[in-house]
């Protein structure tokens, strides 16, 4: 059985599954557009694979109510669940054993580091991005890194592109794009054309 890393695209609580409030200049909601029932599906391009994400629900946790994000990887050889939830005030958290822990502040600017979850040392290495995936070509991506803090330098880098979500995911697993996505009901690519195997290992 493959390896695989826990970090995955993260969640977050939309008014459309329960009544809060954002600001319209909340950059967490751009860059995750996420209701029930969306879903992405990635390829690792390195070791050929592919893993899927989707939001399958709601679970109270601690008093809090968190978007359940389900992660599969082909035939069913691994799977897992995270649960995340956002603020008023637009930061994404991640629930890791039974406590919070800020995931992701899109608001932040290019340099900003925090301490995430467990050893993890977070850090928005870019705005602005371009990113070409088999999903579409998406611009003003913003890329966070994910490096552990206390072993081996481990780092999984994560690119965020607006009203779609995560689109590109680095780790030692190789690289993996987004080859198709269905968020809020806008399925992607935006395309008439049908993508391909031809297509994919164009990437």
């Amino acid at each position: 059985m493959k390896k695989f890393n826990t970090l995955f695209a993260p969640a977050i609580l939309l008014a459309s599954l329960h009544s809060f409030v954002f600001s319209m200049d909340d950059k967490s909601n751009e860059y995750f557009p996420i209701a029930k029932g969306s879903s992405w599906t990635y390829k690792n391009f390195e070791k050929n694979f592919i893993w899927t994400i989707e939001v399958v629900g709601i679970r109270t946790i601690n008093q809090k109510e968190y978007v359940i994000f389900k992660r599969n990887f082909e035939n069913n050889i691994y799977s897992d669940s995270s649960f995340y939830r956002i603020d008023a005030s637009g930061k994404v958290f991640i629930n890791y054993f039974e406590r919070d822990y800020l995931l992701i502040d899109f608001n932040s600017d290019k340099g900003t580091k925090w301490q995430s979850y467990g050893a993890f040392k977070a850090e928005v290495l870019n705005t602005g991005e371009v990113v070409l995936a088999p999903a579409g070509n998406f611009i003003n991506c913003i890329e966070v890194s994910f490096e552990m803090s206390v072993t081996d330098g481990t780092e999984r880098v994560c690119k965020y592109g607006p009203r779609v979500g995560l689109v590109e995911y680095k780790t030692a697993d190789g690289l993996s794009k987004l080859i198709s996505a269905k968020v809020e009901g806008v399925s992607y690519p935006i395309t008439s054309h049908f993508i391909t195997s031809k297509d994919i290992e164009k990437f």
